[in-house]
């Protein structure tokens, strides 16, 4: 009962909107007003519900016999040693001046992130509820996939002027890791069933990807598919896909430099990620850039140390004021990721990320090891993950995104449950 409305909670974090957030405002979804009132501070105590419901659940799940014995010990390490930087970085940015107020803007999506992956990891006792939650999270991609084909059938394609995107970036996260996910299970899985699958998600999927208008999602799933394939065991299919790779090579660079700068028809995904780079460059890249060059500018200042949390990056060079309709956004940066470097230094910084290679290591070593084929696509799935999550925290709001944190919560569970259940790696149990 506790691990399936884990996942409830977890799926309405994925799929629910916020009146007025999305969809520019035109158009609501039945989940638009659970979403309302999830995500909306509570009168008084300005928490919001649905934290309150995983952290809940999360400690029901600690007070039950045998948690600690499924666990691994580099994640519970690696996770105290996070928050022991993320206090210090904190309190330095407080005590010198810094909106405590404000720092728990910029950092309640992150730390909400180990309370998922906590609630996760005290829910999901076997290889079979790992593989129940990649279906939870595939089951929202294709959900908010139909919402938006959905909306711009109804209301999009009506508009005298056409939306540049119809949400945020956040669902370019989810749609991303929806696609790799059944990718992923029908190579290491293989059966009709799940090669079907795989098709039959990827249409309503990409559409959205393409409807919705964001080039990283492409990056994403570009990026996604080569770690795939640069991880996978050289077998025969390998060999076979090297073979057809090599003679579709003419044709692959012929399709990258025709696209390269023209975001339209097929060409959409290339041209698209050509818009990030060089003379193709658009007006978002271009305040990017100028935004990457005030973080580091900011850094300068306190390189070892940074500003602390609860301050803003310095504006040396301004680009468009947005300050009317994102009045935070010296606090957090687009550049989430650089950010943090320029907020918590490089010593707050290196203590903070210091977590994500030790998740990537114990997926990687699952993945290397375990020949139980769920396990094994569970363990690449949690990579795939990680890799999107961190793209979206460099390319937007990722670091400060909940439905990105909710991702990334789900692949650090991932990372310290499944090398106990399939043998990988000894649980806490027997190292302390």
């Amino acid at each position: 009962m506790l691990r399936a409305f884990s996942f409830v909670v977890l799926w309405l974090a994925l799929t629910a909107e916020v009146s007025g957030y999305i969809f520019q405002g035109l158009w609501e979804t039945p989940l638009t007003t659970v979403g309302t009132v999830l995500f909306n501070g509570l009168p008084l105590i300005h928490i919001y519900p649905w934290d309150l419901m995983v952290i809940v659940t999360m400690a029901i799940g600690l007070s039950k016999h045998g948690v600690r014995a499924s666990c691994v010990a580099p994640l519970r390490r690696a996770t105290r040693v996070m928050f022991m930087f993320l206090a210090g970085s904190w309190l330095w940015g407080v005590m010198r001046s810094g909106s405590a107020y404000q720092s728990v803007f910029q950092l309640h999506g992150f730390v909400m992130q180990f309370a998922v992956a906590y609630m996760l990891m005290t829910t999901c006792r076997s290889v079979a509820h790992l593989r129940t939650l990649g279906k939870v999270v595939v089951s929202a991609a294709l959900y908010r996939s139909f919402v938006i084909m959905v909306f711009w059938i109804r209301v999009a394609r009506y508009l005298p002027t056409p939306l540049p995107s119809i949400t945020d970036h956040a669902d370019s996260a989810l749609f991303g890791v929806g696609i790799l996910i059944l990718v992923i299970n029908a190579l290491e899985r293989p059966s009709p069933s799940a090669t079907l699958w795989a098709v039959l998600g990827a249409i309503p999927i990409g559409t959205a990807i393409e409807l919705n208008n964001r080039r990283l999602a492409w990056l994403g799933i570009v990026v996604g598919l080569a770690l795939v394939y640069a991880l996978a065991p050289k077998t025969k299919r390998k060999r076979r896909v090297n073979v057809i790779l090599l003679v579709l090579s003419p044709l692959l660079v012929a399709y990258v430099a025709f696209g390269w700068g023209h975001a339209t028809g097929i060409f959409t995904p290339v041209g698209s990620i050509s818009s990030m780079f060089g003379e193709h460059q658009d007006a978002s890249s271009m305040m990017r850039d100028i935004e990457n060059y005030n973080l580091l500018q900011t850094l300068r200042k306190n390189p070892f140390l940074g500003t602390g949390w609860g301050h803003e990056y310095v504006e040396e060079v301004r680009a468009f004021d947005i300050a009317s309709i994102f009045p935070q956004y010296r606090y957090k940066p687009h550049n989430s990721l650089l950010g943090v470097v320029a907020f918590a230094g490089m010593i707050g910084f290196s203590g903070i990320w210091q977590i994500i290679p030790v998740v990537a290591f114990l997926h990687a070593r699952v993945y290397r090891i375990t020949l139980v084929p769920v396990a094994r696509v569970a363990a690449l799935a949690g990579l795939v993950v990680l890799v999107l999550g961190v793209l979206q925290m460099w390319g937007d709001l990722g670091f400060d995104s909940l439905l990105v944190n909710v991702l990334m919560g789900a692949s650090l569970a991932v990372a310290g449950r499944l090398p106990a259940l399939v043998d990988v790696w000894p649980p806490v149990a027997s190292t302390t």
